[in-house]
């Protein structure tokens, strides 16, 4: 250590001062200033400078207490939380900002509520931290505190007393001590701490003391994080690169002397490589220390009680030291340590090490390893595979634990910003990175309901009236797709079977499920002025389309734009009454409610009539198409889901099919059943002209050489929802005459407001237009 660098001997804080050191940091809170961002940021920038100016002292402490050489100082300690520091500065403004609560959470109906979730810090807290890496595991979880706003009152250690002394100075010397400040002690200190009453407290260390902190924590139901943590295993298949394993799990138990929490502490081999391995651990030992472990750059064991607790699980297990086993009790100082063991009760197997010594055992196959592994510690906090990718989703399949790593060692917590928590037995809650500011974060609901819902709201006013019941399942309930035995009875067969049809009653008396489709399509405003197409199936009768006059055909030639096709359906299914999976002899009453179609015209001639663009036979089939995706879509993302094929809703935005290069049809589905269709003539519009990703690239449906923005199409889905919410809230629309259980219901929709919604929104859109 440079003898220019002074840290004082260590020194507890006075009991009695406790109290008064907690008052200051709730108060502290209580005045609101820590709320403020700008505040938050500079504490953050203080700290980061505080770490660059500390660093000598902090590297001398460590070496003072763990022999940590000056390259593991800055590698896992220091340049660690500066880190967190610049990530957290980086991203703090979005972390902080209110969060609006939209699909799938909350329906589409309960938009103007404008609900929001309000990220809001949780209080003063209490961070005790840990020897091992007592610079990291002390000020990683301390930066999330800053960051979410709270005051803190951090307990570093006394295993590395050097370095609780540095962090001490450090922290008294650089930030806001009526927020933040440093208590050192040992159990009497501690215990006066948690007699403090506290927004939440963060521990890392050993389940033994965790529980206390829990019990203490109940009183007074306050929140914990507590990262622990456990036997960890390590599985070694006859598949894995047997060299390569050997060089990263040696890694792990070199490095700070094994002294992790992620390390393994066993390694079930299968017998035919256990030789292999062996031999392996020996070669990459020499490989790391050509002139020796000793004279090397070896963190030493933390103190002499853990020295002797380590050399007892040697001196007492029944297997054999195959790599390593020196020591020196003098300087605390022992090799990375390979036991080959015979039987899973050894105690190199039953105890957590938290040290360079591991065992190896061999096993007969995987199964018996995983059986083995869920007996000795069911929630480790960590697990290793070494294999194939059979082999991999085998121990991740038949195992638990805090984080796992396939082919490495502890990886997955290799990364200051992932979230790294345990499970079980290993711990609770989770930091780093997003998860740091989380957790010390209350994610307060906030709902900001306008006067002009109280009509909407009367469902739950005395006197109960069953229509106001009915209306609001409608628009808050999601029909099942499933039997009473849980089987899915919505498939594919029945979709397109019921799109086929498009709204062909059934006979009858309309048996089957009732279903409401709502159809409605309208174009580009310079077709405006035409009187429309009713499609043949809105009503029954043979429909024809209503030539434009003369003098405005001209505006309907082919524009440098696109023209729009709205379609809007909602099919809502009634208890037993739902559809099966199977196509059934029966048809269901689909009728359409409202189809109104403004079709384009190809340019003519003075003299010359004009012809629509598309006849309603290619709309009918495109439609019938998208309503298929749809539910492709469903299935595929319900087994992303691991849902079993089960469907559900899609809800996102895209592409849904391409009839040719011009004509498109993009959908959203909300959480409540209801889809949507634009279809998009793109005739005119030059495929060069359309940079950026578009809606739905990728998408089902083949991507088409053209297609619009998320943004181009987005304002018309919001449009649409909103007239059909608006047509809903109409105390004179009877939502049964358009969808009822018994039967009497395939009416079209005649509300006037509602077909100039739509008209509207067809005659308003263009791409680039935001507000419909």
């Amino acid at each position: 250590m440079d003898p220019k660098i002074q840290i004082p001997d260590y020194e507890a804080t006075p009991v009695a001062s406790i109290p008064n050191i907690c008052a200051t940091v709730r108060a502290t809170f209580s005045s609101n200033r820590t709320k403020d961002l700008e505040w938050r940021k500079i504490q953050l920038r203080k700290l980061y400078w505080a770490l660059t100016d500390f660093t000598p002292k902090l590297v001398a402490a460590l070496k003072k207490d763990l022999n940590k050489s000056e390259y593991e100082a800055y590698l896992t300690e220091i340049d660690w939380v500066k880190n967190d520091c610049t990530y957290l500065l980086k991203h703090l403004d979005s972390y902080a900002k209110d969060s609006k609560i939209g699909s799938p959470e909350l329906s589409i109906a309960f938009a103007p509520t404008r609900m929001r979730y309000r990220k809001e810090p949780l209080g003063a807290t209490l961070i005790i931290g840990t020897y091992n890496y007592p610079v990291m595991l002390l000020l990683a979880p301390f930066t999330g505190a800053i960051a979410a706003g709270c005051t803190a009152v951090l307990k570093p250690s006394e295993s590395a007393p050097a370095t609780a002394m540095a962090i001490k100075e450090m922290i008294e010397d650089r930030l806001d001590n009526s927020a933040f400040t440093v208590v050192n002690g040992m159990v009497g200190e501690t215990g006066a701490l948690l007699n403090e009453k506290w927004d939440k407290i963060f521990y890392t260390g050993g389940a033994s003391v965790a529980k206390i902190i829990a019990k203490k924590a109940a009183e007074t139901l306050t929140p914990v994080t507590l990262e622990l943590g456990g036997q960890n295993p390590a599985f070694v298949t006859r598949h894995a690169n047997v060299k390569l394993a050997a060089r990263r799990m040696l890694w792990s138990k070199a490095l700070n002397a094994g002294q992790v929490c992620l390390s393994q502490n066993y390694v079930l081999a299968e017998k035919p490589i256990v030789d292999d391995l062996v031999k392996a651990f020996n070669e990459a030992f020499e490989d790391f220390f050509p002139n020796g472990a000793k004279d090397s750059e070896l963190v030493h064991v933390i103190n002499e009680r853990h020295f002797l607790r380590l050399k007892n699980m040697l001196d007492k297990t029944k297997g054999k030291i195959v790599m390593g086993g020196k020591m020196d009790q003098s300087t605390l100082f022992m090799e990375p340590t390979a036991v080959l063991v015979d039987s899973p009760e050894d105690i190199t197997v039953q105890e957590e090490s938290f040290g360079p010594i591991f065992a190896i055992l061999p096993v007969d196959n995987l199964a018996q390893a995983i059986e083995i592994a869920n007996e000795v510690y069911r929630t480790p906090l960590a697990s290793f595979s070494f294999g194939s990718k059979e082999d991999h989703q085998t121990v991740l399949g038949h195992t638990t634990s805090g984080g796992t790593t396939l082919n490495d060692s502890f990886s997955h917590a290799s990364f200051s910003n992932v979230s790294f928590g345990g499970v079980g037995e290993s711990g609770m809650g989770s930091y780093r990175g997003k998860a740091s500011f989380d957790c010390f974060t209350h994610q307060r609901v906030v709902a900001d309901v306008p006067s002009w819902m109280e009509p909407f709201l009367r469902v739950r006013y005395m006197p109960y009236k069953w229509g106001e019941l009915k209306r609001f399942r409608l628009l808050t309930s999601d029909s099942p797709d499933f039997d009473r035995e849980g089987r899915v009875i919505k498939g594919l067969g029945y979709w397109l079977k019921f799109v086929l049809t498009l709204g062909a009653s059934g006979t009858g008396g309309g048996g089957g499920s009732g279903a409401k489709a709502l159809l409605l399509q309208s174009y580009h405003r310079q077709e405006s002025a035409t009187t429309g197409y009713t499609h043949p199936n809105s009503d029954g009768d043979n429909s024809t389309i209503n030539r434009l006059p003369r003098r405005n055909r001209q505006k309907c030639m082919p524009m440098p734009t696109s023209i729009l096709n709205l379609v809007l359906v909602h099919f809502h299914f009634h208890g037993e009454d739902a559809p099966k999976l199977t196509l059934t002899p029966s048809r269901p009453q689909n009728n359409p409610l409202h189809i109104s179609i403004f079709p384009s015209y190809e340019p003519s001639g003075p003299n010359t009539p004009a012809a629509p663009l598309r006849t309603p036979l290619q709309f009918s089939l495109l439609l019938s198409s998208t309503l298929d995706v749809f539910e492709l879509r469903a299935r595929a993302a319900a087994q992303q889901d691991g849902g079993g094929g089960a469907t559900r809703l899609s809800g996102d935005l895209g592409l849904l099919h391409a009839v040719d290069d011009r004509l498109a049809a993009y959908g959203f589905e909300t959480n409540t059943g209801v889809k949507m269709v634009a279809v998009v003539d793109m005739r005119g519009r030059s495929s060069r002209a359309v940079t950026g990703p578009a809606v739905g690239a990728g998408g089902g449906g083949g991507g088409a050489a053209v297609g619009l923005r998320e943004g181009e199409v987005k304002p018309v889905f919001k449009a649409m929802q909103a007239a059909y919410v608006q047509l809903l809230q109409n105390p004179f629309f009877d939502p049964d005459e358009h969808s009822p259980p018994g039967g009497r219901g395939g009416h079209r929709i005649t509300s006037k407001k509602f077909g100039e919604a739509m008209r509207r929104i067809g005659e308003n859109w263009a791409p680039g237009v935001t507000n419909l």
